[in-house]
């Protein structure tokens, strides 16, 4: 019962960060080096609640954190409509948005960890991202037809966030966690004893059966947790580097209105893509897949001459953003035992720090050939990381 409506509000967080920062690159209009420079500053935010606020939050405190995101979402949409000014839009996008989603994410996460059985995990997320996308693909398509106007889309926010706030269920205690690295060790054992009860059998003395298990257990089959951060922080930042230009040249292309509908537009193919390899069982090389694929696709910027063109590249980049963002989800939630998930944000959003300021930097000074080359550069990286 409760999913249904924290999917929605995950949706509508999503919808919103767009649209706030669409509506800054949009129609405020700043150069490359101030959009650049209120993306990082939305990322440090995210970062600084998520090392502190985001910790209660995973020791139980997910309704607390459900309340005060749902406050803070509705401030944040609430004080562009009575001013729509540059400092004001900026200071509730960098502020009060990036508070409410870092806690409404992380309230979410820890539920979805401790209500749903670990062995679906990478299910239910899969499905949760693509139900949230869809409905963000929506959203921003009434939107771009003014069909959703800034003071309706208060309204619905405030009444999402309400049913969201109320019928989230309190996490008392971390079981379904805890049961699931306490699995995977005795799982791990498990293999040790048997191995080494065959090992002295089929050895020709050469090594002892303690030296060929530490080898066994030592490289195991499974990445360590911290290239899944590496390969997340490296995809963010080469994406929000090209991120700085991207909705300007195709605005240039297409035009304010029609850019709005095509982020929309791109965000419902994203969901149906990632909802049909929801089942996939290999998602570590779904992972490095869609990151090599991505860094192949980058470059195809600079022949956006035609809106068919804009919307596929638009519709590509999405997908495979998306693709590769839930596959190493599952790789990381899966190494860690499901604990510390807000790490993943953390780590997503210092990429996003790095990669806002970078892009800002080289599109301002030196081009955008420079913001292409080190965003197909990072997918590269990210690509070799997250391959096991």
């Amino acid at each position: 019962m409760w999913l249904a409506p924290a999917t929605v509000y995950l949706a509508l967080l999503s919808a919103t960060d767009l649209y706030l920062y669409l509506y800054i690159a949009l129609q405020i209009r700043p150069n490359p080096m101030v959009l650049g420079l209120v993306s990082s500053l939305w990322s440090v935010t995210f970062v600084a609640a998520s090392l502190t606020l985001c910790k209660v939050v995973e020791r139980g405190a997910n309704r607390l954190g459900a309340v005060a995101s749902a406050a803070l979402l509705v401030l944040s949409i609430l004080v562009p409509t009575l001013n729509g000014g540059l400092l004001y839009v900026a200071t509730s996008y960098c502020l009060l948005h990036a508070t409410a989603l870092a806690l409404g994410r992380v309230s979410v996460n820890v539920t979805l960890l401790e209500y749903v059985e670990s062995s679906r995990w990478g299910l239910y997320n899969s499905l949760v991202n693509s139900a949230s996308l869809a409905i963000r693909g929506v959203l921003l398509v009434l939107i771009s037809y003014s069909y959703l106007t800034a003071e309706s889309l208060v309204i619905l926010a405030l009444a999402a966030s309400t049913v969201f706030a109320w019928l989230l269920p309190p996490v008392v205690l971390p079981v379904e966690r805890t049961l699931f690295r306490l699995s995977k060790r005795l799982n791990s054992l498990y293999w040790y004893a048997r191995l080494a009860a065959v090992l002295p059998e089929v050895l020709d003395g050469s090594s002892t059966p303690s030296e060929i298990l530490r080898s066994i257990w030592d490289g195991g089959g499974e990445l360590p947790s911290y290239r899944p951060l590496l390969g997340v922080f490296l995809v963010v930042a080469s994406s929000d580097a090209l991120a700085v230009v991207l909705p300007l040249v195709v605005s240039n292309c297409l035009g304010p209105t029609t850019t709005v509908l095509i982020y929309g537009l791109s965000s419902l193919a994203s969901a149906l893509t990632v909802l049909a390899l929801s089942k996939a069982p290999a998602f570590g090389s779904v992972a490095t897949a869609a990151a090599l694929a991505r860094g192949v696709v980058i470059p195809a910027l600079l022949a956006l001459n035609r809106a068919e063109v804009a919307l596929l590249y638009l519709v590509a980049l999405s997908a495979l953003f998306n693709l590769f963002n839930a596959a190493n989800y599952v790789i990381y939630t899966n190494s860690s035992g499901g604990l510390s998930t807000f790490l993943y944000g953390v780590f997503s959003e210092l990429g996003s720090v790095v990669g806002s300021a970078l892009g800002g930097v080289l599109a301002s000074y030196l081009g955008y050939e420079y913001v292409i080359a080190v965003a197909v550069a990072g997918h590269l990286v990210a690509s070799a990381l997250t391959l096991g």
